[in-house]
């Protein structure tokens, strides 16, 4: 099989949702007129292939709209300024003046924040990687200040020096903690670490130094694995790039076991390390245990987010490359057109069908006696969520707009079965630093870091 070219997968992904022709069968954009949290109007993304809930505004989902900017960006569109829209500029209604800090969705209630931590610090997060690409954006320094700003102060509150994460997420209306149902500690942590560490070099304030280390020192002291969604994916470069820059002792490799599995706070998750039926699933990202394995689209495409580590901290290269190069062959699973009708929810009917660059939600070991099949959660739960079933598909927009970061970052060689990975795509606002790729031969297990491209053939 012929490598897969994830930067052009994330190019038509593009192409094909921010298509107001709407050349599909749903539609994937539309403009949202209710001016939440600003003056003009802004545009909208559904969650899934036929989401209707995209004819209400004000649902739409910053985890999953504002990656597909940052992604599309990482493989060379520029967002300011396709076709004349300005989507980066449009982005703003994510931002809550009120509460000084993004939210996943610009039209929920405020107290929303305090639901969870995963959803809050991810879009804030994506902000800062938004104005690393688009530094000159509309208000994006006085943003990112204030963003930086309140997520210091949440670590106040949780304590300072000993601050405690423990809970499901942070109220920024009342600057209270949820202690909620379920632990999303190292959701909020390793969110809140990047966005103080990044804040530190773009701004220089000592008091975002002092809150990245206390939310790693968190995650340091915690005696089980935290990891819940998909922001300890940056623990281990965090942890890499603040022993390199600032002399710290975190452990690395403790991070790679988290994602490896064993997850204290959501049983089961973690990486798959096996072959389902004929298909050789090691590396995807998500459930080990649910229905036999159940990996997803985001949390897979979202691994380079750790990529960084090998460029701080070379002990990790053959790790990097090695996870680089099997999600690089096992993503393409989620997508209709690489797998088999046989082997996925809609059959054959987005295999040659335009729609077929938006991935998966997920990808189940099995499914209705099929092993594996790729699948999703409306399919399964959307009458229970208000769905309308008869149209809303298993193919996930929230999923497949983080692409781009495989694609930005990931591409083969002019060696056969030799995978290049960009070790600075990810490593926002890192200090100045030439070109540096890692080379993955996985048929000998070896790497090599070099600071030139020329073997990498796109």
């Amino acid at each position: 099989m012929a490598p897969f070219d994830w930067r052009r997968r994330a190019v038509e992904y593009d192409a094909f949702v921010y298509d107001w022709s709407q050349p599909g069968r749903f539609p994937t954009i539309a403009w949202d007129r209710t001016h939440h949290n600003m003056s003009g109007d802004t545009f909208k993304l559904p969650s899934y292939y036929g989401d209707r809930r995209l004819e209400a505004d004000g649902l739409q989902e910053g985890v999953g709209q504002i990656a597909s900017v940052v992604g599309a960006t990482l493989v060379g569109i520029d967002k300011s300024d396709q076709d004349g829209i300005d989507y980066v500029d449009l982005l703003r209604t994510f931002f809550v003046p009120a509460l000084g800090i993004a939210q996943n969705q610009p039209g929920s209630p405020p107290a929303l924040t305090g639901e969870s931590y995963w959803y809050t610090a991810t879009v804030n997060v994506l902000y800062f990687m938004l104005g690393a690409l688009y530094p000159d954006a509309t208000d994006m320094t006085s943003m990112l200040r204030s963003i930086a700003d309140r997520f210091y102060e949440q670590v106040v509150a949780l304590g300072g020096s000993d601050a405690s994460f423990d809970g499901q997420g942070f109220d920024f209306s009342t600057m209270t903690k949820n202690p909620g149902t379920r632990n999303e500690g190292g959701e909020g942590a390793v969110g809140t670490a990047a966005i103080e560490l990044w804040a530190h070099h773009l701004f220089g304030d000592a008091k975002y130094l002092d809150a990245a280390t206390w939310s790693m020192d968190y995650l340091e002291r915690s005696e089980s694995n935290l990891f819940y969604e998909i922001l300890p994916q940056l623990a281990p470069y965090l942890a890499a790039r603040m022993n390199a820059q600032l002399g710290t002792g975190y452990d690395v490799g403790r991070y790679f076991d988290w994602l490896s599995g064993g997850s204290a706070v959501r049983p089961g998750w973690g990486t798959i390390e096996e072959r389902w039926g004929s298909y050789d699933t090691r590396g995807l990202i998500g459930s080990r245990t649910d229905g036999g394995g159940y990996a997803f689209a985001m949390n897979t495409f979202s691994a380079p987010l750790f990529a960084a580590t090998a460029k701080y901290d070379p002990r990790f290269a053959d790790t990097v490359g090695r996870w680089m190069a099997s999600v690089h062959e096992a993503g393409r699973f989620f997508y209709a057109d690489q797998m088999p009708a046989g082997n996925q929810w809609h059959g054959a009917t987005y295999i040659d069908d335009p729609a077929h660059v938006i991935p998966y939600e997920g990808l189940r070991a099995t499914e209705n006696g099929r092993t594996p099949n790729a699948t999703g959660d409306p399919g399964t739960y959307g009458k229970q969520w208000g769905l309308d079933t008869e149209v809303t598909t298993d193919l996930g927009l929230y999923g497949g707009s983080w692409v781009g970061f495989l694609g930005g970052s990931v591409c083969p060689t002019n060696v056969p079965g030799v995978l290049c990975t960009d070790l600075n795509a990810l490593d926002f606002h890192g200090p100045p630093s030439p070109p540096t790729y890692l080379y993955y031969d996985p048929s000998s297990g070896s790497t090599i870091s070099r600071n030139r491209v020329d073997a990498c053939s796109s």
